[in-house]
């Protein structure tokens, strides 16, 4: 909880070079401006974010914090709290969400 930059800081060389896929969990509540911080240093490496919220991903930079972690509004076991963020310098977010909307519309 809150370790997440210093984690970044001993990957520099992993997430530049080799270019791996991160999930990562991050919250406002435990370091503020977190949020953006990350989102800033994965896009300096070329990375993409997205978020997942109600069947789809979103762009990263869509999320809000006053919206998708507002805890006076919504319990942090909600669906509607999000703090888990996808990165991809691959841009595999876009892939799985295309993936989704074929599989259902086969399905329909």
């Amino acid at each position: 909880e809150g370790h997440e930059e210093a984690v970044l800081d001993g990957a520099v060389g992993l997430l530049t070079g080799r270019r791996p896929e991160v999930l990562i969990e991050m919250e406002e509540r435990h370091r503020p401006g977190v949020v953006a911080r990350i989102g800033e240093r994965f896009a300096s490496y070329g990375y993409e974010g997205a978020f997942y919220l109600d069947g789809s991903w979103l762009p990263f930079e869509e999320f809000s914090v006053d919206l998708h972690q507002d805890t006076s509004a919504t319990s942090v076991n909600s669906r509607e709290y999000i703090n888990l963020f996808f990165f991809s310098a691959t841009g595999r977010h876009r892939r799985l969400g295309e993936a989704k909307r074929s599989r259902r519309a086969t399905t329909s």
